[in-house]
């Protein structure tokens, strides 16, 4: 079984029409109000929902309905053939007069009736909002507004018959088994879902977009209605049907992404959402960091970010702090503390926040070729969340100094919520660029000794066995993106960046082009791809980033093992861990694998793939364990807070950590704690002692609120999401190419 990269149009040299049919799979009855629907006395099975069914209403009397099936026949028949109609006019009449949005009265009550009714009813089934706005459209119609008028069931049906005609377009490309089927769309369920879909389908929620979707793909009667409406259409009455006509119609593009459509991922967010990073990034002044005096000042370290040119939420920044010994001699070498500085987003974000609920919600940002879905707003996602150069920025800092052998010295590690303020913003090619001049060791010095201590980091793990050691040859990955090209086909330009992996990091290397493409040959690919030292700069530093937090956190709970620890505060880290590769029991797959690298076999990247077989998944626990892929003893991953909520997570139980050890601090001096600080900022109930004087804590199930597994069911999706969009875009790339020379040949190294 297999899914496509998303829709793939009619050129390229495969077809992905067949959509497999559940054979009689089971489907939980309790998931939708729109599956009320039953089977008649004749066979044919019906579709119109039947809360939105009263009997005893007058305007059937004039068809003569008086029992529910002829009613839901009566309402399926009109509502069907009402869209039909006013679709027939969009897509085959050249003068049909389009109606617009735009031209909507502000006030809700002044808008047409049919258009209330299907007003938000397509959100999350269109890439873009001008797409929702383009189906919204169709009911300002004047024949939609009669017949509201008459009897707003039909226009209601006309809504569900539309959604259903949207998620039979969406199965475009789909061929999976039932059985996989219905676990690639599992994440999408939530346990509050069995009570909420059984509401009446016009109490239309945020989430019913997701909960329509996950029906759809487990239950093939959601797709009758659209099926019914091709026929009236006289169009292939299929998935690819179904996109065709929406293409037509303009609410889809010619490359609607249909994996992201399909995944359930929340495309835009809500009102409600855009209020609340507006309210937080303006209105929010609460900071128990600074209430307790734990935020610390360091503006005046010299802060680099150095990103990709096009990104915008930058939640990570580096400094070099030369440690001035009062004992250090003349001839005695500079001691450096290397800091790394993420973005404090738990600062605007807190938990049980608004802003905190939409990242919970998303789980973690997509990157796609197009664009990007952030994990929150992008007002303040890429705002004062962000650390933008040349604005002061609340970070959470993490200082640690470096033993010769590239080790961490424990004692030397430092962490503290802070406010910085980023000095330059540079590329990852302006770093290149200023290693290879020299300036990264003259003018800024603290670049090159930033380079050298990553130089050292990789030694370091490299000698205890990291994947760098263990796969010399590293496989390079492409990464695509587009961007708006009048002169290219469908006005949409493509560029291809090849890269070399290398654990957390990605480093930039070659970019392949049309124009370029059949130029500069090398004896080997390998040859082609040198590794980027800005990416190899900024990888080190964030895996020394999770190391060190790893470490300070045994440090401070004195837990070096699965062992509770003894002492009064304590905090509780998702380490990730992953076992050595075993040799022992498979000696001869080994042989294999070596024979591969002493021979060169594919340039080394046979070795470098079939060596995958012996790494195993990485595991997430609450107490550290070795990582040999990363050739650490421990490992926290935390230094994307903007985009990953589980790193989200990790940043609010460092701080509450901080937090409490300062309120411990104060009690035991009998110093008041202020009054503004709350249970939540800190993770566990503030008492008074007896009822009056100085406070306390109870750390009873301190940080119970934390659940690092809540939300990771949607990263496999979101990774699913976005090498499936990868995958089209490059299959695209290539079909341009066959399209511009049919007699182009090229090399290629088959792995797999």
């Amino acid at each position: 079984s297999s899914v496509s990269a998303f829709v793939p149009h009619g050129k390229l040299w495969y077809n992905h029409e067949r959509v497999h049919g559940h054979n009689g799979a089971t489907t939980n009855t309790f998931l939708s109000a729109f599956a009320n629907s039953k089977e008649t006395s004749v066979g044919r099975q019906r579709w119109y929902p039947s809360t939105l069914i009263q009997l005893d209403d007058s305007a059937l009397k004039e068809s003569h309905a008086q029992d529910e099936e002829s009613v839901r026949q009566y309402l399926e028949e009109e509502s069907v053939e009402l869209l039909a109609d006013v679709i027939r006019s969009v897509v085959f009449y050249d003068n049909f007069t389009e109606h617009s949005v735009d031209t909507l009265a502000e006030e809700e009550s002044n808008r047409p009736l049919a258009y209330q009714l299907a007003k938000g009813r397509f959100v999350d089934f269109c890439c873009t909002r001008q797409g929702e706005e383009k189906l919204e459209s169709l009911f300002l119609d004047d024949r939609m507004e009669e017949a509201a008028i008459k009897d707003a069931r039909i226009v209601k049906g006309a809504v569900v018959c539309l959604q259903s005609l949207l998620v039979l377009g969406m199965s475009y490309g789909v061929v999976m088994n039932p059985d996989v089927l219905e676990r690639s769309v599992s994440h999408m369920r939530e346990p509050t879902d069995e009570n909420e879909i059984l509401q009446d389908p016009f109490e239309w929620t945020h989430e019913s977009s997701r909960r329509l979707k996950y029906l759809s793909a487990t239950d093939e009667s959601m797709k009758m209605a659209g099926l019914q409406l091709l026929a009236a259409l006289q169009r292939k009455r299929s998935p690819l049907g179904a996109y065709e006509i929406l293409v037509r119609m303009g609410a889809w593009g010619k490359h609607e992404n249909l994996v992201l459509l399909r995944s359930g991922f929340p495309l835009r967010f809500t009102e409600g959402e855009e209020e609340a990073a507006v309210q937080a990034a303006t209105s929010n002044l609460h900071d128990p960091d600074e209430l307790l005096n734990i935020r610390q000042d360091y503006r005046n370290q010299k802060v680099y970010t150095i990103d990709g040119a096009s990104a915008l939420e930058i939640d990570d920044g580096l400094s070099v702090e030369v440690i001035k010994d009062d004992q250090e001699g003349e001839g005695e070498e500079r001691r450096y503390r290397y800091w790394i500085h993420i973005a404090d987003a738990d600062r605007w974000a807190p938990r049980n926040s608004d802003l905190f609920a939409a990242a919970r919600r998303r789980g973690c940002s997509i990157y796609l070729p197009d664009g990007a879905l952030s994990m929150m707003p992008t007002r303040i996602s890429t705002q004062v969340m962000s650390l933008n150069a040349n604005a002061d920025a609340c970070a959470l800092s993490l200082g640690v100094e470096l033993a010769m052998d590239g080790s961490i010295i424990d004692s030397s590690i430092v962490v503290a919520p802070s406010r910085i303020r980023v000095s330059y913003r540079l590329t990852y090619d302006e770093v290149d660029e200023m290693i290879e001049d020299g300036i990264a060791f003259n003018e800024e010095w603290e670049l090159g000794q930033l380079f050298a201590a990553a130089q050292a980091r990789r030694a370091f793990r490299m000698k205890n066995g990291s994947a760098e050691a263990f796969v010399p040859t590293q496989i390079p990955q492409y990464s695509v993106s587009t961007f708006p090209d009048k002169k290219s086909p469908d006005n949409v330009g493509i560029k291809v960046d090849i890269q070399v992996s290398h654990n957390g990091g990605k480093n930039q290397s070659a970019i392949a082009d049309s124009q370029n493409h059949a130029s500069e040959q090398c004896d080997s690919l390998a040859d082609e791809l040198p590794v980027s030292s800005a990416s190899t700069l900024v990888t080190e530093m964030m895996i020394l980033a999770g190391e060190a937090i790893g470490k300070w956190a045994l440090r401070e709970t004195g837990t070096p093992s699965e062992e509770e620890s003894s002492k009064e505060n304590n905090i509780f880290l998702p380490y990730r861990s992953q076992p050595k590769p075993d040799y022992r029991s498979r000696a001869r797959e080994k042989k294999i694998m070596m024979d591969l690298l002493e021979y060169n076999v594919g340039d080394g990247y046979c070795h470098a793939w079939y060596s995958r077989r012996f790494l195993s998944p990485v595991k997430v626990t609450s107490y550290a364990k070795p990582h040999s892929g990363l050739g650490l003893g421990c490992y926290v991953q935390w230094t994307s807070p903007i985009r990953r909520f589980q790193d989200l997570q990790a940043h609010a139980a460092i701080k509450r950590y901080l937090r409490r050890q300062k309120v411990i601090e104060l009690c035991a001096n009998d110093l008041p704690v202020p009054p503004a600080v709350t249970s939540d900022d800190l993770g566990c109930s503030l008492l008074a002692k007896n009822g009056e004087g100085p406070r306390k804590l109870d750390m009873k199930g301190v940080d119970s609120d934390i659940d690092y597994d809540d939300r990771t069911k949607l990263l496999g999706p979101s990774r699913f999401v976005m090498r499936s969009s990868q995958k089209y875009w490059m299959l695209e790339y290539i079909r341009r190419l066959h399209d511009s020379d049919p007699g182009l040949t090229l090399e290629a190294l088959v792995l797999g």
